[in-house]
């Protein structure tokens, strides 16, 4: 602009304005094309500099967070992922932080955890099928068996007249036995069915009643072999308390019936409450539990002696011990301190 002009507008915006002149911009055919380019780029500067800084810093921010928060327990959860597809459950995520994916992680952990007990639980479920469907045609195969034979000796000595009354008698006699065999197999085989679906009914069980009943029990039991049977109950105890009466009377009949097999003289037996538990031990003085074989026992169709009585499927202590952990307790096995077996049944009381 003109010198004087410029005097002059601030002569004349002095006593009114102040200092402050405007002045506006020339236009473009007032300037060189240098000028105009250079006033160009500032305009462009001015208008887009605060969007294009914010959005390169934002773009920086992320990279940032996503390579010192995201980059690693992304990659732990990726590999994680890889080793479930492949079916691998048998490692453990670890991240130190205590942030949001710090607990994705622990939670992605307690979720690998809990899969590695459920498929360790679906294992075990189909090895124990796998036994028990080899044990039911072990124990239906021999009754059969003896059935069969005496069925195919029968076709061929009774139209020849080959044999008397007194070998048939005994024929048709162990026919039955076999027969009830199979018989008892089925109920136990219904018991184990109806299991499943079982659970604790709770009422109030009077504490004398119950003595009353394992008293009379167990002598019903024992009087087959004339075992002398001990009886008793820690002090201490509640008069009556919250139990399904009918699963307490099921396992402890269970634990008698082996007691009363293996014993020789006497069978103790101790009721005991401690810490809302109600504990009932069999102890008798027979030879006691195979070391080696001590946690096979509790198994579906376990026999530990080949001797055993025919109609002794090896189901009495599994059925026992599937029942206390309905009622929320535990069997537990080991050997008496002297001689003999000790069987101890928790059952959780109210």
């Amino acid at each position: 602009m003109d010198q004087e002009e410029y005097i002059d507008l601030s002569t004349r915006n002095m006593g009114q304005y102040g200092i402050r002149i405007e002045i506006s911009r020339p236009g473009a055919y007032d300037m060189t094309k240098a000028d105009h380019n250079i006033t160009e780029v500032c305009d462009f500067i001015i208008t887009w500099t605060p969007l294009i800084l914010s959005t390169l810093c934002s773009g920086l921010a992320v990279v940032i967070f996503y390579r010192h928060k995201l980059k690693t327990p992304i990659r732990i959860l990726e590999d994680s992922s890889l080793e479930i597809a492949k079916n691998n459950l048998d490692f453990h995520i670890q991240y130190g932080h205590n942030d949001e994916m710090g607990r994705l992680c622990s939670s992605f952990e307690q979720m690998r955890d809990q899969l590695q007990i459920n498929n360790k639980y679906l294992w075990k479920t189909i090895e124990e099928q796998k036994n028990l469907k080899a044990a039911i045609a072990h124990d239906l195969r021999s009754p059969l068996a003896i059935l069969r034979g005496y069925h195919e000796m029968l076709i061929e000595l009774v139209p020849q007249d080959k044999i008397d009354k007194e070998r048939l008698n005994e024929i048709i006699l162990s026919c039955d036995k076999q027969t009830e065999r199979l018989l008892l197999f089925i109920d136990k085989m219904k018991q184990l069915s109806s299991l499943e679906d079982r659970k604790a009914d709770y009422a109030t069980v009077d504490t004398q009643e119950l003595m009353k009943q394992l008293e009379e029990a167990a002598g019903i039991l024992a009087a087959s072999r004339r075992i002398e049977i001990e009886i008793g109950m820690e002090e201490g105890v509640p008069s009556s308390f919250q139990a399904d009466m009918a699963m307490i009377c099921e396992v402890y009949e269970n634990l008698i019936s082996n007691a009363v097999r293996y014993a020789d003289e006497k069978i103790r037996i101790t009721v005991n409450f401690i810490n809302s538990m109600l504990q009932v031990e069999v102890c008798d003085d027979g030879m006691g539990f195979n070391a080696d074989s001590m946690e096979l026992v509790t198994n579906a169709y376990y026999h530990e002696n080949s001797g055993d009585d025919a109609n002794h499927f090896g189901l009495g202590l599994y059925i026992s011990k599937l029942l206390c952990e309905k009622h929320g307790g535990k069997l537990f096995i080991k050997n008496a301190a002297n001689r003999g077996a000790s069987v101890k049944a928790e059952f959780l009381i109210r």
